[in-house]
């Protein structure tokens, strides 16, 4: 993964747990980061997923996240904040000092996303997505590191496709796509044949309330645009 990766590129690496060669528990984050490191590869993020369901052992707690990776060949080519910001708590919050004092101090189009995903389930028995294969992850998993990292056209890789969820989801977001298994190549062919490439892009931090927050900010004036006689205006909108 490192030896093709383009400079600026992105390796997102989702990991679970395994067991050592005397059967001990081993996050295979911790096994992995340094050997990551020491290849060049600089790390950006661990992102914790945290997990509502699974199953429940006997003699230590409940395993309900998994880890991801974030490791970059440089400095990250794209950073696209906005596809993966998270709802405001309290759109309506305004600054208490300062020279915005009285004004909304949050972004109109949601918080700053964080290294903690807790809104995305995992793909249980009921799950709409669920297919046949034994681990299957989301798309909306998928989706988020997508659109963070690449833009349309770029080429999203997935050495380990599995049931085809990266590359279906490459494919809905119109990113060029390679996949590669050793199994269950019918069923990625199948997914794909099924993907359309999507026509909207939802911003996930947008919502209903924030909208009429900020709608309500809104203020119509008007002005003499550049050039123009004094009888003619054009009217905008300022977002205070």
């Amino acid at each position: 993964m490192e030896r093709t990766l383009a400079e600026g590129g992105v390796l997102f690496l989702q990991v679970g747990a395994t067991k050592d060669d005397q059967g001990r528990l081993l996050p295979m984050g911790c096994l992995l980061l340094e050997h990551l490191r020491g290849m060049g590869l600089t790390l950006q993020n661990r992102v914790i997923w945290t997990i509502g369901h699974g199953l429940t052992p006997r003699r230590r707690l409940a395993a309900r996240h998994e880890v991801a990776l974030i490791l970059s060949k440089g400095e990250p080519a794209h950073f696209n904040v906005n596809a993966a910001r998270i709802a405001q708590k309290q759109p309506g919050k305004r600054a208490f000092k300062g020279p915005r004092r009285g004004q909304l101090s949050g972004h109109p189009l949601g918080a700053h996303p964080t290294d903690v995903w807790n809104d995305i389930a995992n793909i249980g028995h009921n799950h709409p997505e669920k297919t046949g294969h034994p681990a299957q992850f989301p798309s909306a998993l998928v989706e988020r590191a997508v659109r963070l990292y690449t833009m349309p056209g770029e080429l999203v890789c997935d050495a380990f496709d599995g049931s085809g969820t990266t590359t279906a989801t490459a494919k809905r977001e119109g990113r060029s796509f390679i996949g590669a298994d050793l199994f269950y190549e019918d069923m990625r062919a199948q997914r794909l044949a099924a993907t359309r490439m999507g026509t909207v892009c939802k911003l996930p931090g947008v919502t209903d309330e924030s909208v009429a927050v900020w709608q309500a900010e809104a203020v119509a004036s008007g002005h003499i645009a550049a050039g123009a006689s004094k009888k003619t205006q054009q009217l905008v909108m300022d977002i205070c």
